[in-house]
Formats: C-alpha cells, sequence, structure tokens
C-alpha cells in the first residue's frame, strides 16, 4: 500500500462521519485506537465493538449520546469496518508504506 492509497482511505472513511456535524477528521489516538475530531470534541473508539472508549465533548448530554450511538452504528456497518481497519493498519505500519 502506498502512503497516497492510505490517504484516500484515510479520506472515504472521515466521509462516513460528515453527519456528526463539521469537518470530521480521523487520526490514531495514543492508547492505538482511532480518533474521530468533529470541531472541538473527540471520541476515541475501539474498532472492534464501536464502543466510545473516550471523549472529549462540550455540548448537550443528549446530543453527545446520540452522536456516540451514531459511531456505534457507522463503525459495526461491515462495509466501513473494513476500510476502517485497514485505515487502523495503516497507521500502525506507517514506515511500510511506499511512497
Amino acid at each position: 500500500m502506498t502512503r497516497q492509497e492510505a490517504r484516500e482511505i484515510e479520506s472515504i472513511c472521515e466521509g462516513f462521519f460528515k453527519e456528526l456535524g463539521y469537518a470530521p477528521a480521523i487520526s490514531m489516538a495514543l492508547i492505538g485506537r482511532l480518533r474521530i475530531d468533529v470541531g472541538d470534541n473527540y471520541f476515541n473508539f475501539d474498532l472492534e465493538t464501536g464502543d466510545v472508549i473516550y471523549v472529549r465533548y462540550e455540548g448537550h448530554l443528549d446530543d453527545l449520546q446520540e452522536k456516540i450511538d451514531k459511531i456505534k452504528q457507522i463503525v459495526t456497518k461491515p462495509e466501513n469496518k473494513v476500510l476502517l481497519r485497514v485505515l487502523k493498519w495503516s497507521y500502525d505500519n506507517y514506515s511500510k508504506l511506499t511512497d
């Protein structure tokens, strides 16, 4: 896999989360999980279960629960999970990616 292909997969995966608002960005969290940044808020989630593990959120509690439920729904969708796994692999193995 090339770095360009990894960036394209990252862009596709970010598109999964557009309905959460703002322009979401996906990155690798320090704890080895994927992280979604949505505005000033972020969510670290477990890719296998879709569970949100850590949240930094400013806003109404009902809105937070709605976003967490939506993340779980997006992450556990089989076709999304495949690309998210590939993206996580590219983060874990960045030094192995070719130019």
